[in-house]
């Protein structure tokens, strides 16, 4: 699991603090990824368990993660509505 941790975070979030992190960035970031539907929908799954760890313990403030699901057909946005 640190292995594919590492992977996300180095590929493109490395260099970016918590509060930088954009929902839209990510959702393209993931449908971008040259893997199957259901590895971008458990890499978001990660991700977001990461947000609620660091919301946990007051790294963050928000989990961007959750403004979008993945479909089988790549990433949607929510209807703010």
């Amino acid at each position: 699991m640190n292995t594919f941790i590492n992977s996300i975070r180095s590929s493109l979030w490395g260099a970016l603090r918590l509060c930088e992190v954009k929902p839209i960035a990510v959702e393209k970031w993931l449908s971008e990824m040259p893997v199957a539907p259901a590895t971008q929908h458990k890499t978001k799954g990660v991700m977001s368990v990461l947000f609620q760890h660091a919301m946990r313990h007051e790294g963050a403030d928000r989990n961007p993660i959750r403004l979008f699901w993945v479909e089988r057909n790549g990433p949607t946005r929510r209807d703010p509505c």
